[in-house]
């Protein structure tokens, strides 16, 4: 199991039912494609949505923010960390005053992920060499092909019996070893 990453909003004033409503479609816009929202006909979440009974009790935070990708951290250089950077960005903008809190689910402490956190976590990316540390930690293949972009070698991210997938964590250039076949490229016409 990975570590999820965990994201809430203290406001720094209460908040109408109607501006809530208004200002979660505007975020939903912007970010759906990370958010948990549901899944199949079944509706879990509101983009921006107040506290519940089903959520973690005795935080101190006003609204969650549903997102459904792993945590970034030191230690722990998986998530999205820019897609996370660009949610605070817009929050502070549609939430003037509001604190972010940010964290994973597997007892990773919630910082206030505030401009100087967000700063400091961009540093840790170029000078941790981005995710490849993380990534590299499961590679099987060491010996693994260059990516024809990047010139580096490929992650493998996909093995099993005559199969092999490697892609580039840089630019996502792919080659996929099948029954004795290779197919390189950004995409596979049988995807």
């Amino acid at each position: 199991m990975g570590v999820d990453a965990r994201m809430y909003v203290k406001l720094s004033k209460p908040i109408s039912k109607g501006e809530l409503k208004h200002k979660s479609y505007l975020f939903g816009q912007a970010f759906h494609h990370l958010l948990m929202i549901g899944f199949g006909d079944e509706i879990y979440y509101r983009p921006l949505e107040t506290k519940k009974e089903d959520y973690e009790s005795g935080e101190d935070w006003d609204i969650k923010i549903p997102l459904t990708g792993r945590y970034y951290g030191p230690g722990y250089e998986r998530g999205p960390i820019f897609d996370y950077i660009s949610i605070a960005n817009f929050l502070e903008s549609i939430l003037p005053g509001c604190t972010i809190m940010y964290g994973g689910d597997s007892g990773e402490e919630l910082i206030i992920f505030n401009k100087q956190y967000r700063d400091a976590m961009i540093n840790h990316f170029i000078t941790h060499n981005g995710r490849v540390n993380y990534v590299d930690h499961f590679d099987r293949d060491k010996n693994g092909p260059d990516c024809p972009v990047c010139e580096v070698r490929m992650t493998q991210n996909g093995s099993g019996n005559k199969y092999a997938l490697y892609t580039c964590i840089g630019c996502g250039w792919m080659e996929r070893h099948k029954d004795g076949l290779i197919t390189k490229g950004f995409s596979f016409k049988d995807q």
